[in-house]
């Protein structure tokens, strides 16, 4: 009778181990589940925030932009009034010329770079072939001429330069 107890006992506190056991495990599983619920809502939340930046942002730099162009709108009403009012092609040359400092400047505010290709050697990813010419002096495959300027922001080529790009005459055509 008495190992009937010992192995009820036994029985019985193995049963309560493996209850507080799986206890246990329900409080973790249930304690993992909140958690990744919190998280999966705190990405949501940080997607939001993401999107709503970005929104921001584009607003931002496309107010920055348009500040800009109204600026040298206005400095191109001015030349064609004083145009209007004067046959002064020097004045109008003025005008010009002030307008393009002035372009410079935006350009510089926004980070923007122009292009100095000329001498480098022709790359596709960076310029636009605008044609070839043959000029002594120059290895093939260099810029000599740049026929429209291209611009660069943080590196990343935003209008690509149009080159001219030399070509060596072929020695046994002459």
């Amino acid at each position: 009778m008495i190992k009937k107890n010992e192995n009820e006992f036994r029985d019985s506190v193995y049963v309560e181990n493996l209850t507080n056991l799986y206890m246990e495990i329900m409080r973790e599983n249930t304690d993992i589940r909140d958690s990744n619920a919190y998280l999966s809502r705190e990405m949501t939340n940080m997607q939001g925030i993401y999107e709503r930046d970005k929104v921001n942002q584009k607003a931002c730099l496309t107010a920055e932009v348009a500040k800009h162009l109204l600026d040298l709108s206005d400095h191109m009403g001015r030349i064609r009034d004083a145009a209007e009012k004067s046959s002064s092609v020097e004045a109008i040359l003025d005008g010009m010329q002030m307008i393009n400092k002035e372009m410079e400047k935006v350009l510089v505010s926004l980070q923007i770079q122009k292009q100095n290709p000329i001498g480098q050697i022709y790359d596709p990813n960076l310029y636009e072939l605008g044609g070839m010419k043959t000029l002594d002096g120059f290895e093939s495959n260099i810029i000599v001429e740049v026929l429209r300027d291209g611009f660069v922001c943080n590196k990343r080529v935003i209008r690509p330069a149009l080159v001219l790009v030399n070509v060596k005459k072929d020695s046994t055509n002459n």
